[in-house]
């Protein structure tokens, strides 16, 4: 089926041009010169991307975007804005306007056409991301609780290892016996990241039977400190970005559980129902975003699949991370957008964190004393004490 694409724009002959445009390319366009109009037949029609003109007499391309973020049905519609030259010099201004992407005015056919079929190949694998992120799975409530914090990124690269390495490294400086284990069983970043040497790796202790997994435990751990341990995956980039088929990841936790010590878990690209036993035991799950529209949208998305599926949906934190440049969107604009209040913020340093990268040490161990490091301890803080009340948990992300 064709693409339906939603063109809104005062003038009538750039709205024929771009409907003659991407029509002979197979699209299925409808046009509008009136933003009343055109948020009429959407609401209907349900588009899979709109084209929108910011300056336009009435009511202008800005407003139109809000109302569309605004309809549940068509929030997450991506929007490309066309913009004259100058509004590009403030592009937080159209990134808070709802627009996932935008053109200068004039623009070439092979430009618009271009960035057209980048948005809707970005958003269909958005999508299926997201349709298989947590599927259905039979809730196992009854189970205890283990004192456990997946860190999720909501979509690669957006820092979740970084989160997940420093988080562990504070919690251990807490004086929390702590162990790390990474789950990307792809890209293994965790003993990357740490130089860490080993033997075996956590894909191999998952394979081993049931019965055999706590006894062997000891022979694939890494003591990096006293306070810490490592579980580590062993990188293969040609392989599947899943844990194996047959891993008994229920009766993993539980030998994991059994030494009592603080357990974080990078979760890596894993996502379905494989995963979803240690996402309903664990105290906390740590989902982290940048302030991108398709981090936000997934992020929302993730949230509504799975909270149903948790014991404790509260246990449920969302951590956005910010670069050192500053964010597209503020704070507030991020929360509407996720339509969930924040946990945090952590302001990430990357030539900081590249520079612990390259001493193979955590960031809060290179830099203890930094504000991007005292940031850390005090979401690993904030997650240790929410267990013992939700006030202390308040206190931090404020």
């Amino acid at each position: 089926m064709s693409k339906k694409i939603l063109v809104i724009d005062d003038h009538t002959e750039t709205v024929r041009l771009i409907e003659m445009t991407l029509r002979r390319h197979g699209y299925h366009v409808v046009g509008f010169e009136s933003g009343a109009d055109a948020l009429a037949w959407a609401a209907k029609e349900l588009p899979d991307l709109i084209l929108l003109d910011l300056m336009m007499p009435g009511m202008d391309g800005h407003t139109v975007c809000r109302k569309l973020r605004e309809d549940r049905r068509l929030r997450d519609v991506p929007v490309i804005v066309f913009t004259a030259k100058s509004e590009v010099q403030d592009k937080k201004t159209l990134f808070e306007a709802g627009a996932n992407d935008y053109l200068v005015k004039p623009t070439r056919p092979s430009e618009l056409l271009n960035r057209v079929a980048a948005i809707l190949a970005r958003n269909e694998l958005r999508l299926a991301e997201i349709d298989s992120t947590f599927e259905q799975a039979a809730p196992t409530w009854q189970e205890e609780l283990v004192p456990g914090i997946a860190v999720l990124g909501a979509r690669g690269g957006v820092g979740a290892t970084t989160v997940a390495i420093n988080l562990a490294a504070a919690l251990a400086g807490l004086g929390r016996p702590t162990t790390l284990v990474d789950l990307d069983v792809q890209q293994g970043h965790v003993a990357l990241y740490l130089g860490a040497s080993f033997t075996r790796s956590i894909d191999e202790w998952l394979r081993l039977p049931a019965s055999r997994l706590a006894a062997a435990l000891s022979d694939y751990l890494i003591a990096y400190d006293p306070m810490l341990d490592i579980l580590p995956a062993r990188p293969q980039p040609a392989q599947p970005a899943v844990l194996p088929p047959t891993a008994p990841l229920a009766d993993a936790l539980a030998a994991l559980a059994q030494r009592q010590r603080m357990l974080v878990f990078d979760m890596g690209r894993n996502r379905g129902d494989a995963i979803m036993p240690l996402l309903q035991r664990v105290q906390h799950i740590v989902i982290c975003i940048r302030s991108e529209r398709a981090a936000i949208s997934a992020a929302r998305q993730i949230i509504e699949h799975l909270a149903p599926e948790l014991p404790r949906p509260e246990a449920l934190h969302i951590v956005l991370l910010e670069s050192d440049h500053g964010t597209p969107l503020t704070r507030r604009a991020v929360e509407g957008l996720l339509e969930h209040s924040l946990f945090g913020v952590l302001t990430l340093d990357y030539a900081q964190i590249a520079g612990a990268i390259d001493h193979n040490l955590p960031l809060v161990c290179t830099q203890p004393e930094s504000p991007e490091s005292q940031r850390f301890k005090e979401l690993a803080e904030a997650l240790v004490a929410v267990e013992e009340t939700r006030a202390a948990g308040e206190t931090w992300k404020n």
